[in-house]
């Protein structure tokens, strides 16, 4: 039995979809089909989580399940700012050390880790907002190329549909979930056919 757990925020528990439009359980049902269900996969995405909240709980959640493939998609909540531009949530700096702990922390359990970028805002939302949302992308794909891990890029695919994929600018539609689970599945199998 292949154990993928996928770390997160609200984008992969995706509460608010139904739960056959969520990409972890469209992924889920594909790698069901092509392993004849030799796949377990478990959705740990928890509203509002930071880089700081997953460091909190990734080990705990992780020896329980003891994962094969670990997929890490947070940074949206990091990216936010407070009270006003420039005051994050999580800085840009501290967001790259989480992200570097928690590949530290998943390389216990499986060296086939997944980081997801972050999904790139509407056309019509500020230029401030689309320069951070970019800086914390960076930041996902710099780790992943340091740290040696998968890295999942959504921008491609998100630029070609771009205002039709949230349904509120953050949180990803039936469409956008659509596209999240075939980029990460592109990815898995791009690194199965590499072993």
């Amino acid at each position: 039995m292949i154990k993928i757990a996928a770390f997160g925020d609200s984008i992969v528990r995706a509460s608010k979809q139904p739960k056959s439009m969520r990409w972890v359980e469209k992924l889920k049902s594909s790698l069901q089909k092509q392993y004849d269900d030799k796949i377990k996969v478990y959705n740990l995405g928890e509203d509002g989580d930071t880089s700081k909240d997953l460091l909190k709980r990734i080990e705990r959640e992780a020896k329980e399940i003891k994962p094969d493939v670990i997929i890490i998609n947070i940074g949206m909540n990091d990216s936010r700012y407070n009270d006003r531009a420039e005051n994050f949530k999580v800085s840009v700096d501290r967001f790259r050390k989480n992200l570097i702990s928690l590949v530290g922390k998943s390389k216990n359990f499986t060296d086939n880790i997944f980081l997801v970028g972050i999904i790139p805002p509407k056309k019509n939302q500020s230029a401030f907002l689309k320069r951070s949302r970019k800086k914390y992308n960076e930041e996902i794909k710099e780790v992943a190329k340091k740290e040696d891990v998968g890295f999942v890029n959504l921008l491609p695919a998100w630029e070609k549909h771009e205002n039709s994929l949230t349904t509120d600018g953050i949180h990803p539609n039936k469409k956008g979930h659509e596209i999240i689970f075939r980029a990460v599945q592109r990815e898995i199998n791009k690194q199965k056919e590499g072993e």
